[in-house]
C-alpha cells in the first residue's frame, strides 16, 4: 500500500508538471504571435511614415543643408568641434589621367576611393556626388585634354584638343582640393611653347624647367595639400617654377611690367560637392595679388561639368562651366602669392560673417 501510494503521488506530480508545461507553451506561443503582429504593424508604419528622426534628417538632406542655395544633399567634411583630427593632415594627391572611355560610375568610384584614404577628414559616410555638378557628364563624349588646352591651345579643331590627361581629372581625382588653380598663365607675346617637349607626364611636373630649358610650362600641379580640420582650414601649394619667377622678377621685368603679368584662375566645384555654396575672396588676407573682378559681398558658387564647345573639338567635350568671373583673373605682382577664399554652406549675411572654412591657394 505504501508503494502504491508513492506511485499515485508520482502520477499526480507528472500530470501537474505536464499541465505547467502546456500552460507555459501556450503563453510562449501567444507572446511570439503578439510580437510578430507588433513587428508587422511597426514595419507597415515605417513603410508609410518612416522613423520620425531619420525621416527628418533625410528630408533636411534632400532639401539642402544651406539656405537660399541649391536644394540638394551635400557631402560633409568634419570640421571644428566635429573634427577627428586637429591637423596637419597631408592629403594624398592624384596625378591627372585620361578619362576618355570611362563611365560616370567609374569616375565617381575613383573619387570615392580617394576619400577613403582620409576618413579623418571625410568621416565614414558614404560618398554621394551632388547631382547638379556631375549629372550632365556625357560618357559618349571625350574630355578636353591638358595637351589640347595648354600645349596646342585655342584655334585647333581636331584630335589635338582631346590629347593628354583630361584637364578635369586634376580636380575630379582630388575631391578634397576644394579650391584649385586652373590656370597659371604668363601673358606675353615673347614666350613660345617648345614642340619638342610634349610628354603629358612631364607637363604636370613642376620641375620641368630642369628637363627642357626651352619649354615654358603653361600650368602647374599642386605640390601639396594640407588640412587642419579642427581649425576649419586648408591650403594648397603650387610651385610656379623658376621660369615664372624669372619672367616676373628677372632682369628687365620691371621695365615692361604691363606686358609681364601673371594671371591666376581658380575653380571650386569640389567645394560645392561638400556643401560649400558661397564664397568670398579675402584680398585683405591674400598676398601679392590684385583682382579686377573682386566683389565686396560673398558670391554663389555655380560650376558644373557638361559637354561644351569651348574645347574646339567637333561635337564638344566634357569640361567645366560656366565662366565664373569672381574666380578668375587674379593678377600676381610678386612671389610668393596667396589667394585666400572664405567658404560658407549657408548664405552669409556679409563678408564679415565667420566662414565655415578658409582655403588658401599659395603660388611660390
Amino acid at each position: 500500500m505504501r508503494d502504491a501510494g508513492r506511485w499515485g503521488k508520482y502520477i499526480s506530480g507528472r500530470k501537474r508538471l505536464e499541465h505547467v508545461k502546456e500552460g507555459f507553451m501556450r503563453k510562449t506561443i501567444r507572446i511570439v504571435l503578439e510580437l510578430i503582429v507588433l513587428a508587422a504593424v511597426l514595419a507597415l508604419y515605417v513603410m508609410i511614415n518612416g522613423f520620425p528622426d531619420i525621416q527628418q534628417k533625410l528630408s533636411a538632406q534632400r532639401s539642402g543643408v544651406e539656405k537660399n542655395g541649391p536644394s540638394e544633399r551635400a557631402n560633409v567634411v568634419l570640421l571644428g568641434q566635429q573634427a577627428k583630427a586637429s591637423g596637419p593632415v597631408n592629403i594624398v594627391l592624384k596625378q591627372p589621367i585620361d578619362l576618355k572611355g570611362k563611365t560616370k560610375d567609374e569616375i565617381l568610384k575613383l573619387r570615392e576611393e580617394q576619400l577613403l584614404w582620409h576618413w579623418d577628414v571625410f568621416g565614414d559616410e558614404a560618398y554621394q556626388p551632388v547631382p547638379a555638378i556631375l549629372s550632365a557628364v556625357d560618357e559618349s563624349r571625350p574630355w578636353w585634354g591638358l595637351d589640347g588646352e595648354y600645349h596646342y591651345g585655342e584655334g585647333w579643331t581636331g584630335e589635338q584638343n582631346i590629347e593628354g590627361p583630361s584637364e578635369e581629372s586634376r580636380f575630379l581625382l582630388n575631391p578634397l582640393l576644394l579650391v584649385a588653380l586652373v590656370d597659371l598663365e604668363a601673358v606675353t607675346d615673347i614666350l613660345k611653347v617648345d614642340d619638342s617637349t610634349s610628354n603629358s607626364e612631364d607637363r604636370w611636373d613642376s620641375n620641368i624647367e630642369e628637363k627642357s630649358p626651352d619649354f615654358f610650362p603653361a600650368y602647374s600641379g599642386p605640390r601639396s595639400l594640407v588640412w587642419w580640420p579642427a581649425q576649419s582650414r586648408a591650403e594648397a601649394r603650387y610651385d610656379a617654377g623658376s621660369h615664372f619667377r624669372d619672367f616676373m622678377e628677372g632682369e628687365g621685368a620691371s621695365e615692361n611690367l604691363e606686358e609681364r603679368r601673371m594671371i591666376l584662375w581658380l575653380t571650386a566645384y569640389n567645394a560645392q560637392d561638400f556643401g560649400f555654396h558661397w564664397a568670398y575672396i579675402s584680398l585683405e588676407h591674400s598676398q601679392n595679388v590684385s583682382h579686377g573682378n573682386h566683389l565686396p559681398e560673398p558670391f554663389q558658387l555655380r560650376e558644373f561639368i557638361h559637354v561644351g564647345g569651348s574645347c574646339g573639338y567637333p561635337g564638344g567635350c566634357n569640361n567645366a562651366s560656366p565662366f565664373v568671373k569672381e574666380l578668375c583673373c587674379f593678377r600676381v605682382s610678386h612671389f610668393p602669392a596667396k589667394v585666400q577664399v572664405f567658404l560658407w554652406k549657408d548664405k552669409p549675411d556679409s563678408a564679415e560673417t565667420t566662414p565655415d572654412m578658409i582655403f588658401d591657394i599659395w603660388v611660390e
